[in-house]
């Protein structure tokens, strides 16, 4: 089964936008759509059933970007997130993410 790389970023930003309850900016839509693609062909191309198997960890891995990127946009008195808060949470959620699994996951980047 061929997976469709861009109906999954459609889930993650959704799901991304699930965690933020918030508006986000299209700068910081673009900057994280810019970032995953690549990656995540490459994951399918060398695991077919990778979202099978990760696909609803992806899912609350993007919620919580969202969550923390609003967190942070908030925290600065703003009432939409930027390409910066979304980019650090990211980073964040990926740092506590191998921290707690030792290892490098295969959809993080």
């Amino acid at each position: 089964m061929s997976v469709d790389v861009d109906e999954v970023l459609c889930q993650c930003f959704f799901a991304i936008g699930s965690g933020a309850k918030m508006p986000i900016q299209g700068d910081a839509v673009a900057a994280l759509r810019d970032k995953y693609p690549t990656h995540f062909q490459t994951v399918f191309q060398n695991d077919a059933n990778a979202w099978n198997l990760e696909g609803h960890f992806v899912l609350e891995y993007c919620r919580s970007i969202g969550s923390l990127a609003a967190h942070k946009a908030t925290a600065q008195g703003a009432t939409r997130i930027e390409e910066q808060e979304v980019l650090d949470a990211s980073d964040a959620v990926q740092i506590w993410v191998q921290n707690r699994t030792k290892k490098a996951t295969r959809f993080c980047v």
